[in-house]
């Protein structure tokens, strides 16, 4: 049913440039490009392009000799639609069962994370053309500098409480990341006083109290 109806449809086309061309063949057209539709009864099938050529021989001939290329043989049969850029499933979309296409997408995690966006990659559908960079050694940065999904996990006193200075200089303070990649207390503490005799404080911040320092000794 789809052959035959393919051919009479080229049929017609050849009777119409055949009509079209009853006169000299320098006015007819050299090359004709159509599309033939089949409809399918049972199976989906896509539309048949052919191209028709129009000769004459000799030139001032009144009627010239119309040839189809490629011959109406077949036609091609609707599969399931694949990012491909072709129409697989012929419903006049090409690639829409993929509307992801296009869109940005992302590979990688923390610092090695690139954006990119999907595209076609035929019967696996779409993937992200993004390029995700190569993991490095991880400091302390607040970066995820090694790429697994994990921030600073070496230095796992980050936060912490800490303390600086002895006696009544000490002050507490939390671990924080330094400019060079590793970890401090950012606890800053007093500066010491003249030691007082007897008042039970290291007031001079040397870790000797009262009469262990030798500054209450007589």
């Amino acid at each position: 049913m789809k052959r035959i109806l393919t051919v009479f449809v080229l049929l017609y086309i050849i009777l119409f440039l055949t009509v079209s061309c009853q006169k000299p063949c320098n006015t007819c057209p050299t090359v004709v490009e159509v599309t033939v539709v089949v409809i399918a009864t049972s199976t989906h099938t896509c539309d048949y392009t052919a191209t028709v050529t129009c000769t004459a021989t000799p030139i001032t001939s009144a009627t010239p000799t119309c040839t189809i290329t490629p011959t109406p043989t077949t036609t091609r049969i609707c599969s399931p639609e694949q990012c491909n850029g072709i129409d697989d499933d012929c419903d006049g979309i090409i690639d829409n069962d993929f509307p992801e296409q296009g869109q940005e997408c992302f590979e990688g995690y923390g610092a090695c994370r690139q954006s990119g966006v999907f595209v076609c990659n035929g019967s696996s559908g779409v993937i992200c053309n993004a390029v995700a960079l190569e993991p490095q050694t991880e400091i302390c940065n607040g970066l995820d500098d090694d790429c697994d999904g994990l921030v600073d996990e070496d230095f796992p006193d980050l936060g912490q409480q800490c303390f600086e200075g002895l006696g009544a200089c000490r002050q507490s303070g939390v671990f924080v990341c330094d400019s060079g990649g590793g970890a401090i207390c950012n606890a800053e503490p007093l500066m010491p006083q003249t030691e007082i005799c007897n008042n039970g404080i290291d007031d001079d911040c040397d870790g000797l109290i009262d009469m262990e320092d030798p500054d209450c000794i007589l």
